[in-house]
């Protein structure tokens, strides 16, 4: 699955969750109060989700090579997995890798 989906997902939730959290909160009774518990709760949880998907897609560090070369010698290189160098730089191929290419070291 894609990670900026799931990242374009979580700020769509976030920014709903917001407007929803100022329409509860113009009620004062009861019911509203134990929805607004709840809602930022709620809120709370996938915020915690969406610093997680960004940890996960931020690199490590960032090589530079003026010469085209596959993912695979790269990840070999880097002493990372080619799935992870892949789809860190997914605008480029993966047989024709240059200029700033993201590394995350695997876990």
């Amino acid at each position: 699955m894609n990670s900026n989906i799931v990242l374009n997902d979580l700020n769509t939730l976030m920014a709903a969750l917001d407007n929803t959290v100022n329409q509860v909160t113009q009620a004062s009774t009861v019911e509203s109060l134990e929805l607004y518990e709840s809602l930022i709760t709620l809120k709370g949880n996938v915020q915690a989700q969406r610093e997680k998907v960004i940890a996960g897609i931020t690199p490590h560090r960032t090589i530079t090579t003026p010469k085209y070369i596959p993912a695979l010698v790269v990840a070999h290189d880097q002493k990372t997995s080619e799935s992870m160098v892949v789809s860190l730089n997914q605008s480029q191929h993966p047989l024709f890798m240059r200029g700033g290419i993201a590394v995350r070291d695997d876990k």
